[in-house]
């Protein structure tokens, strides 16, 4: 009897190698199936996402004053007053939400959205009963009251499913910059209703409003800030006297009304400084040039540093008290050293001479004997030294070249990258396996030349998968060093 050609398998195998061959295909669609599983499909997920903060500013407004018994001679005081309110309101930069504020802002944005959602509703049921007056089949008006059904359902799991939702989850930042919507140029008009209903008709955040009343002679003025999430008054004020004395009331108010809307305690510091050319450093930072009028600067202790080239510096500590405004006025007297005015572009940048830290740009400082070397580093800026000796100019101006990197989109394109060789690496896997399976089969079952043929696809498809999963870790490792970077 003549024996049949085992091929490279040993013989041991050949009466299991059928079985192993149907283990092999189950194993196979199970690990793939393994691997889908890891990437579910977001489609099937019918969760809603969290709510995206909407507004990316704080509004406020100021509108005219309301007039009671108001004779023709004090109309003015109407638009003057709330005038001269505005030009101390538009300087604020920023507004810091409370803790009450900003719970009330993510409940009026979960209700925001339940709205859009009803309004929807609406307009799917307007629509469904246009269908009604159409030259329509009934089969045809049968599938479409279905698919409105379909759509109706969608958009009440989602009323269902925001009325439910932890509002606290939303994320609101505690800082939002101040905007001033204005009404042709001009202060907004008094509220004819209600001041609350008028902010949210206006869409505005925080509305500064107020009257004046005339009684025997005396004017009665009363001014309320209006917060449009928290739904009442979170300022007032009222005096009364005469003409004269509503400007001092003014002023009066305006530090507590500046509190309410810049949302922290504030303190203001005012420097004039002879000569004008010098830099003024505040917490070793540079706040300006010459004159400095500072409004919302954080009360306590301030370091101060004033510099000029040809003029002795000088530095010291300022308590600046909540709500009050120092002034300081400083002439600096004139020196006969050799000194150097160091500045960078942007300033800002820590200067070191010959590694020793010195401070920040713009500085002043002594000129070197011999030649030495200053480096300046900043961040998002590459480090760039510089060399000073006896010979150099008074002014030295240093521009640093921006070498920030978007270390998001690489990560994102590292991110690609990884799947794409998974992907790769799955969609090849099942080719080596199934042909070795074959290849048993025919090696068992004698046919040489399918035997010959399939064992060659399956020496070349292990080599490529083998190739495919190296390329795999080799993106993973690329993928998970990118996310050690910085996001910024």
């Amino acid at each position: 009897m003549k024996k049949k050609k085992t091929g490279f398998f040993p013989a041991v195998f050949h009466d299991k190698m059928a079985g192993y061959t149907k283990y092999i295909l189950l194993c196979t669609f199970l690990f793939c199936g393994f691997l889908f599983s890891l990437f579910p499909d977001e489609s099937v997920n019918t969760a809603i996402p969290l709510p995206i903060d909407p507004k990316i500013a704080w509004s406020v407004a100021i509108t005219e004053f309301q007039g009671s018994n108001i004779s023709q001679e004090n109309q003015y005081l109407l638009a003057s007053l709330p005038a001269l309110l505005q030009e101390r309101i538009a300087v604020i930069p920023t507004h810091t939400l409370a803790k009450e504020e900003i719970t009330a802002y993510q409940k009026w944005i979960v209700y925001t959205e339940i709205q859009k959602v009803a309004e929807s509703l609406n307009q799917l049921q307007k629509k469904q009963d246009e269908q009604i007056f159409l030259n329509k089949k009934e089969y045809e008006l049968d599938k479409l009251n279905q698919e409105f059904e379909t759509q109706r359902e969608i958009l009440r799991n989602k009323i269902t499913q925001l009325r439910a939702m932890d509002p606290s989850l939303i994320a609101v930042p505690g800082l939002k910059e101040l905007v001033q919507p204005e009404d042709s140029g001009r202060l907004l008009a008094s509220p004819p209703y209600s001041p609350l209903q008028y902010a949210v008709q206006k869409d505005i955040d925080l509305l500064v409003t107020g009257s004046v009343e005339e009684i025997q002679g005396y004017l009665y003025l009363e001014i309320k800030v209006f917060h449009r999430f928290l739904e009442k008054p979170v300022y007032s004020f009222h005096d009364a006297g005469t003409r004269e004395e509503l400007a001092a009331f003014m002023q009066d108010a305006v530090p507590d009304i500046i509190f309410t809307i810049l949302g922290r305690e504030w303190a203001g510091l005012f420097i004039d400084v002879d000569p004008a050319f010098c830099y003024i450093k505040i917490n070793n930072e540079l706040a300006g040039m010459g004159t400095l009028d500072h409004h919302f600067l954080l009360p306590g202790e301030i370091s101060l540093e004033i510099i000029a080239p040809g003029y002795k510096g000088i530095m010291q500590s300022i308590v600046l008290t909540a709500r009050e405004t120092e002034r300081i006025e400083i002439t600096l007297e004139k020196t006969d050293t050799q000194a150097l005015l160091v500045e960078s572009l942007p300033p800002g940048a820590d200067v070191y001479f010959n590694a020793l830290w010195i401070g920040k740009s713009p500085l002043i400082m002594e000129r070197p004997a011999i030649l030495s070397r200053l480096l300046f580093m900043a961040d998002g800026f590459n480090p760039t030294s510089f060399r000073i000796g006896p010979e150099s100019g008074r002014n030295i101006m240093v521009p640093l070249v921006n070498l920030k990197v978007d270390w998001q989109s690489i990560k994102e394109s590292k991110r690609d990258r990884f799947f794409g060789a998974l992907a790769c690496l799955v969609l090849s896997m099942p080719v080596p396996i199934f042909s070795y399976g074959l290849a048993g089969d025919a090696s068992f079952a004698g046919r040489t030349s399918d035997f010959e043929l399939y064992k060659a696809i399956y020496y070349w498809s292990f080599f490529i998968s083998g190739a495919l999963i190296t390329n795999m870790f080799y993106e993973l490792f690329r993928y998970v060093r990118s996310a050690d970077r910085p996001s910024g």
